[in-house]
């Protein structure tokens, strides 16, 4: 499933910080960035985020310490999340879920994002071939 939130600025417990991009160029497209959460200099989570245009970001993962799940700290962490990406420019975060991962597709719902559609998933059977034989098909 895929999901589109709208943004809002709010105020947030969270800090972002050990910000790690894994690629020089910023917010650029096709550049991604690990950052990790935190309250009081203890790291309380973290995601990843892709760069998909100067304006649009994609959230490949997100988490919370599992000791504090359900506690509303993964909320505080989006919330700070979004409006680290809205002071950078990004107007839109899309992520998407299994179809069947019903908890994930709740916590999206909760922080504002929208349901939009269903992605198609392809994918191919690998075989054991050189590059040889690659050639000739």
């Amino acid at each position: 499933m895929r999901f589109i939130p709208p943004f809002m600025r709010t105020s947030f417990t969270p800090k972002l910080f050990q910000r790690r991009s894994c690629s020089a160029g910023g917010l650029s497209k096709g550049n991604h960035q690990y950052i990790e959460f935190g309250i009081d200099s203890n790291q309380v989570g973290g995601c990843e985020v892709h760069y998909l245009s100067d304006t649009t970001a994609y959230l490949r993962w997100i988490y919370v310490n599992g000791d504090i799940v359900g506690k509303g700290i993964g909320t505080k962490c989006m919330n700070a999340l979004k409006t680290f990406l809205y002071e950078k420019g990004i107007r839109r975060f899309d992520t998407d879920t299994a179809l069947d991962n019903k908890i994930a597709q709740h916590y999206y719902e909760k922080n504002s994002f929208t349901r939009e559609g269903i992605t198609r998933s392809y994918y191919t059977k690998l075989k054991n071939c050189s590059l040889e034989e690659n050639k000739n098909e």
